[in-house]
């Protein structure tokens, strides 16, 4: 193919509908692909459904090669809220939703191996593998992520531990000494937003003259939300959240398991 023909089907690529590049449900890959996009990549500040954008930019029809697409999905890009999924993800999810995506960019057949996706693609994966845990310390790990039995009141959907989660909250660093420590736990960095007529539960992430970029915690998963400078916007302390609300999914013995997880991968 020619460049100048190149040139053409690469902007009929980027002009079709996005409907184009659903999943079709005779392609049980595909079908599986979309699931797991569905439940890892596409929340209210991540991508939007079906690839088009939400908080993040849109993924279908950017003409992305499947090599781009299996190296940004692996290792996340630096100094934003995308998280390498290298190690996140068995390798047969993985494979799975690396398809979906480069069918949202109409690459039909990437090749990708089904035991090990990112093999022969010479990508060197940064984030780290995950150390082999036991007991009650794996049983944390599960319930840390657990997106069946807890849904998005998991400890994942607001802190990232492991490269996965999604990093709402500074890193853990320091592991409360007992579960009676971690219901007692204080949160001064989240303060209340005042924009308006609007009041919420906020956790500032920047303010300069591009604007305040802050997460608003009045639902879950919280929501990203940018605030333009000409908006009038105020923070006041707000001593009425807390974290201990947010843990009532879990029993106070799944809570132990949770610690004795934390204490293993970062004590």
């Amino acid at each position: 193919m020619n460049k100048a023909l190149a040139m053409m089907f690469a902007l009929a690529i980027s002009t079709l509908p996005l409907a184009s590049y659903s999943a079709s449900p005779e392609n049980p890959l595909l079908e599986r692909g979309e699931e797991v996009y569905g439940e890892t990549c596409a929340n209210s500040f991540c991508h939007g459904v079906g690839g088009i954008a939400a908080s993040a930019p849109r993924l279908a029809a950017r003409d992305f090669d499947a090599l781009y697409i299996a190296s940004v999905t692996a290792n996340g890009v630096p100094d934003t809220p995308m998280a390498g999924f290298a190690n996140a993800l068995p390798a047969a999810d993985l494979n799975a939703v690396l398809t979906y995506v480069a069918r949202l960019n109409g690459i039909l057949d990437p090749q990708f191996s089904p035991d090990n996706p990112l093999a022969g693609l010479g990508i060197e994966v940064a984030n780290p593998r995950q150390m082999p845990l036991a007991g009650s310390a794996q049983q944390g790990r599960e319930l840390f992520f657990d997106a069946y039995d807890k849904g998005i009141s998991r400890c994942s959907t607001c802190h990232e531990i492991e490269g996965r989660g999604i990093p709402v909250a500074a890193p853990i660093i320091t592991i409360p000494a007992s579960v009676t420590a971690l219901h007692n736990i204080e949160t001064p960095a989240v303060q209340r937003a005042v924009l308006a007529n609007e009041s919420m539960p906020a956790l500032l992430l920047s303010r300069g003259v591009a604007g305040t970029i802050f997460y608003d915690l009045t639902s879950v998963p919280p929501v990203l939300r940018t605030i333009q400078p000409d908006q009038s916007l105020a923070f006041e302390t707000n001593p009425q959240w807390k974290h201990n609300d947010f843990l009532q999914s879990y029993s106070n013995a799944e809570l132990e398991r949770v610690l004795n997880f934390l204490r293993a991968v970062i004590e």
